[in-house]
């Protein structure tokens, strides 16, 4: 196979793949991260969006999510000047197509490189050139091994939804730093590049490693994957000399530790983004469930089954989801060891681990090359090291287990196919009546990868929208809890409650541990209005689950007062007043409303006057203080103090006609008492200070009641 045709199958299988998806809008993370996202839209400055995360919250936020990722970030913003000021998915959908191509060009000379320099030694050849039957085996096993990486399931997600963009751009710049970093070490083992060669590789190494950290978090390990590379290219070439061995092992060493320095910088600068604040994100159950988990032994496990998830799903998969928060993955217990046996996302990490442990270690000491071990050092690596941030292991992610974070991984499952599809052939033309296995391996891997393509050209289409999106994967995950939560919200935002009710109930019942889940609920049958008393059986639940929660206590109190339990809902907001003193003129003004409601008028005007003084720009107060002073002083004095409490009312809310209406009726009144209309209130601003500082003080030894 000729290596021109090889790229261009290559090439066309990505495009074909993801080719559906430029008829997609925007689905899931995508409206969060570029088309709500400020720093996406242009609407902050560039100094601005250095300092925010992904998703457009500032870093030092203690709710940010902690992924910086301003590179990522400046494409989307360049786009969005690109097309008019505003987002057109059709080219956000192409850009992610045409870096995926991209991607699958560097993984094909990665591969190149790789295979040529196994063949070469396979032969013998001092200079490491291999003969023309041998040089197409190496092209129709990159061919094979790109095709693996082009129309793998598990890009789907990296490659159709918008945001799976920081993926693609790390990943073609971790593929590039390899390729310089493996053309380095060959150099400097021929001999055949000078010192300021070897120094501009370097430098354009250190670069591609900024840009990849600046596009996702995922290339902090690179420098431990460029370590391996560089050991096992120099390691395969050396002689079997114990001075040998330690040279290409210094020299490895070496040229890695040249990227720590940069790597201490980015890390120096997100600790001053985060200015002294939480280095990382504050994750809910939901999300990632792993840190909730209370017995160590279940927790350690749980982490375990997740690497075995990763690995399997790195190989392949035929069920890609765009989810997996909890309880969507099942948990294993050391109650149960039973199932501990039978769990094969436990087997798959042991084995896989151990395996990579035995390769690691001969690479390292044996004084041979690491015979088998140092072909197989750099896939391992590829698939390791780049989960290590994902992993769990050193801090909580904001997931669980996402499809997109497999797509540098699978670089190293390339590299495995590739290498076994080489030595099959090489031992195939070796033993001529072994032609029907041949063919047998390709009639299978075009099997696998025609499947393979189609998946995710069906999945494609599934990204078209968040509808098709979540109501595809309910169905095909039944204990996904988000989903049917997400499906519940598009009624949510179309105000049709009684199509979100089942979908909420349906999310309560997957995951009952969760306090959102029953929060949401209730908001849906409140607002539903058919079921009240529902609604606040939802809200305790929420809040028997998260007591202080302040969002859950204030809609409850609300739910009191629909329901007539009105001391009930003094004693929420009153909760919610002393664990939040900046909402003091709501929370005192809503007490304000239940003492009116009671009848209590007198309890409520000076309620209504202490939220009044607290936020004397709120309108409604206003209105209600101008209610109560009619309600309660009867004197004719009080008549123009009440005018001006409605006329400014109005003023500060003329969108309210009951502030006008109210206003132009006392000043009717006004007009019976004195036989002329008043004048505008900002004449008599100080008449109104000096009826309120009256009141105030006979009031001034009051206090609410409890």
């Amino acid at each position: 196979m000729h290596p021109t045709v090889a790229f261009a199958i290559c090439m066309f299988a990505a495009g074909v793949s993801y080719l559906p998806s430029l008829d997609n809008s925007f689905a899931y993370d995508d409206h969060i991260a570029v088309d709500k996202n400020e720093d996406a839209n242009a609407s902050t400055t560039l100094a601005e969006m250095w300092t925010h995360d992904f998703w457009g919250t500032n870093m030092s936020a203690n709710h940010s999510h902690k992924s910086w990722r301003p590179l990522t970030t400046l494409t989307f913003r360049a786009q969005h000047a690109l097309a008019g000021g505003e987002h057109n998915t059709t080219h956000l959908h192409a850009f992610n197509i045409a870096a995926h191509c991209v991607a699958v060009a560097s993984v094909c000379l990665l591969l190149l490189a790789d295979m040529s320099q196994s063949s070469g030694q396979r032969n013998a050849s001092k200079k490491a050139q291999v003969s023309t039957g041998n040089r197409k085996d190496v092209y129709e096993a990159m061919a094979w091994g790109a095709l693996w990486f082009a129309c793998h399931p598990v890009h789907s997600e990296a490659v159709a939804n918008i945001v799976g963009r920081a993926d693609l751009l790390s990943t073609i710049g971790a593929t590039l730093i390899c390729l310089l970093c493996i053309q380095a070490a060959r150099s400097s083992m021929q001999e055949t590049s000078s010192c300021l060669a070897q120094v501009g590789r370097m430098l354009c190494c250190l670069v591609l490693f900024v840009c990849c950290l600046l596009s996702k978090e995922n290339a902090l390990p690179l420098p431990a994957v460029m370590g391996a590379a560089l050991l096992s290219t120099r390691r395969a070439a050396s002689a079997v000399s114990t001075a040998n061995h330690h040279a290409a092992l210094a020299w490895s060493v070496g040229w890695t530790i040249c990227f720590l320095p940069a790597l201490a910088a980015y890390l120096y600068v997100r600790v001053l983004l985060c200015a002294g604040g939480q280095m990382v994100p504050t994750i809910d159950k939901m999300d990632n469930f792993i840190p909730h988990i209370e017995n160590n032994v279940d927790k350690g496990l749980m982490i375990v089954a997740l690497h075995g998830m990763y690995v399997m799903k790195a190989i392949w998969t035929f069920l890609p989801l765009s989810d997996y928060s909890y309880p969507s993955v099942p948990i294993p217990s050391s109650s149960k060891p039973l199932e501990l046996l039978t769990d094969a996302r436990i087997w798959t990490a042991v084995v896989f681990y151990a395996a990579a442990a035995i390769v690691f270690l001969r690479l390292v000491f044996r004084g041979d090359g690491g015979g088998r071990s140092k072909s197989l050092a750099l896939p391992i690596a590829w698939i390791i090291f780049p989960l290590l941030p994902a992993s769990n292991l050193f801090f909580h992610p904001g997931t669980v287990l996402a499809e997109r974070l497999l797509y540098m991984p699978s670089v190293g499952v390339s590299l495995i196919i590739c290498r076994a599809v080489l030595n099959v052939l090489n031992w195939c033309r070796a033993n001529k009546k072994a032609a029907v296995l041949l063919w047998f391996m390709r009639a299978s891997l075009f099997i696998i990868l025609a499947s393979g393509c189609s998946i995710c050209r069906e999945r494609s289409r599934v990204w078209k929208d968040n509808k098709t999106l979540f109501t595809t994967d309910s169905k095909r995950a039944p204990q996904m809890a988000r989903m049917f939560r997400a499906i519940g919200a598009g009624h949510w935002d179309k105000d049709e409650w009684a199509e979100a009710e089942p979908f909420y109930r349906k999310a309560c019942e997957i995951a009952p541990d969760l306090p959102e889940m029953h929060n949401d609920l209730a908001y849906v049958l409140d607002q539903g209005g058919k079921n009240l008393t529902g609604s606040v059986l939802e809200y305790e639940i929420a809040i028997q689950m998260k007591e202080d929660e302040y969002a859950y206590h204030n809609r409850l109190a609300f739910g009191y007062l629909k329901v007539q339990r009105l001391e009930d809902a003094v004693r929420e907001f009153t909760w919610c007043l002393a664990s939040n003193p900046s909402s003091g003129a709501e929370m005192v003004g809503n007490i304000a409303n239940i003492f009116m409601l009671t009848g209590r008028h007198k309890n409520s005007l000076r309620a209504t006057q202490l939220a009044l003084r607290l936020d004397p720009a709120d309108a409604n107060t206003r209105f209600n203080s101008a209610v109560l002073v009619l309600q309660n002083l009867k004197q004719n004095r009080f008549l123009r103090y009440a005018f001006i409490q409605m006329h400014m009312a109005f003023e500060q809310d003329p969108s309210d006609p009951v502030y006008g209406n109210a206003a132009q009726s006392l000043r009717a009144d006004l007009a019976k008492l004195y036989g002329r209309l008043p004048p505008l209130p900002e004449a008599h601003m100080r008449f109104a200070k000096r009826m309120h500082t009256l009141h105030k003080d006979k009031h001034k030894r009051s206090s609410l009641p409890e």
